[in-house]
């Protein structure tokens, strides 16, 4: 293994070396402008059955451990909050945990948008790159270390999401947890549990669905 890695470290630094038939394609990225060069990279490659390694512009490194790298800056950037802001992905943490990336407890929820929402298309292609990233790296064994939720990988399959899964929940530390709580009432509804009335109602309301695991405790209300 110290001999291939000092192998593929002249060969990184040499640009006359070649060895053998052509079976992976090198590309060179920019940390600061990772996530355009790492779409870039996924359209051009789509279709290549050649393996992927990444060179960052500047830096000698090459080889896994780089390109493993590369997949996960990747992974931090698509988390990054401004990044979010210009292409809004995922549902914002709420309260925020980091002012420089989203850090929701139970992973990444999918944003939904209108249909008329101008970054749709941006959006749209976001998620492409994804996808294709996602595929290059469990072909050739690296890890994308994006904390997605079941809910998101149930959509990928076509599966139907139920709205307990795929809804913000009290505790879940992102907006719209309030949304969530309502779900489960009416989930509660349709199970016999209650009337929509009585549950709605129950002085104890606020402690039975906004409840957040392991925080302070609730004052009572009704809803």
């Amino acid at each position: 293994y110290e001999s291939l890695f000092e192998l593929q470290g002249q060969i990184a630094k040499d640009t006359e070396v070649w060895v053998g038939s052509l079976k992976s394609e090198l590309a060179r990225v920019e940390r600061e402008n990772v996530l355009r060069q790492a779409d870039t990279a996924m359209e051009l490659t789509k279709s290549s059955f050649c393996t992927l390694e990444v060179q960052f512009h500047g830096e000698s490194g090459f080889g896994r451990a780089v390109t493993q790298g590369f997949y996960t800056l990747v992974a931090h950037e698509l988390q990054r909050r401004t990044a979010n802001r210009k292409a809004p992905l995922w549902v914002e943490d709420d309260p925020p945990l980091s002012d420089e990336f989203l850090t929701p407890r139970r992973g990444l929820l999918v944003r939904p948008l209108p249909r008329d929402h101008p970054a749709l298309p941006h959006v749209e292609r976001h998620f492409c790159m994804i996808g294709r990233l996602m595929a290059k790296a469990i072909r050739e064994g690296f890890v994308v270390p994006l904390p997605l939720t079941p809910a998101f990988f149930q959509l990928m399959l076509g599966q139907s999401v139920s709205p307990l899964l795929g809804l913000p929940r009290p505790g879940d530390g992102v907006a719209g947890e309030f949304v969530g709580a309502c779900a489960q009432m009416m989930s509660d509804v349709e199970n016999g549990v209650g009337s929509l009335e009585d549950l709605a109602n129950d002085p104890e309301w606020s402690r039975r669905y906004m409840q957040a695991p392991g925080e302070e405790p609730v004052p009572p209300a009704p809803f």
